[in-house]
């Protein structure tokens, strides 16, 4: 599926092109990391390949925020599995993404899958394990729901805190 979103480049944005697309246009990053997002949240590995490639782009910093714009962050929360096994040859541990978001069965799926995408040893890029980021994140639920009583639930709304309350 082309990324027709990427075919022109953003005025904000550097104007190199990334890849090109499977319709033979030419593939340009927006500002942000939106094209890398596409493409991780389409579970494209061929496409996460090529991103990685070029000398414009960079699919694996060495400080992300644990936010929306996280590859391992989308691929997590997305599923994919192949995104997961191309960013751990990369030697970045899914394992400890997903115990941050409290994604039991993403953790359960990497740990037991031959050969296996991680440990609960394994490290962050700040020397965390998964078992730390796991609770950290149970912390911050707890924070989150305690705040939303405070404040009769206008603080983050009940749908949201349900959902992440039931992954974790």
């Amino acid at each position: 599926m082309p990324y027709t979103d990427f075919h022109r480049p953003h005025y904000d944005s550097n104007p190199s092109t990334v890849f090109v697309d499977s319709d033979g246009s030419q593939v340009y990053e927006s500002p942000h990391q939106g094209l890398l997002s596409q493409i991780i949240s389409r579970n494209d590995s061929a496409a996460l390949k090529s991103y990685n490639d070029c000398p414009h782009t960079y699919v694996f910093w060495k400080n992300y925020e644990f936010d929306e714009s996280n590859p391992l962050h989308i691929a997590i929360y997305n599923d994919n599995f192949d995104i997961l096994h191309y960013i751990k040859s990369h030697h970045v541990s899914p394992v400890v993404e997903a115990c941050a978001i409290g994604n039991q069965e993403m953790v359960l799926w990497l740990m037991n899958h031959n050969p296996s995408s991680g440990t609960l040893e394994d490290r962050d890029s700040e020397g965390h394990t998964a078992l730390f980021r796991a609770a950290e994140g149970l912390k911050e639920v707890g924070t989150m729901m305690m705040q939303a009583q405070d404040e009769g639930n206008e603080a983050l709304p009940r749908p949201n805190l349900d959902q992440r309350w039931a992954r974790i």
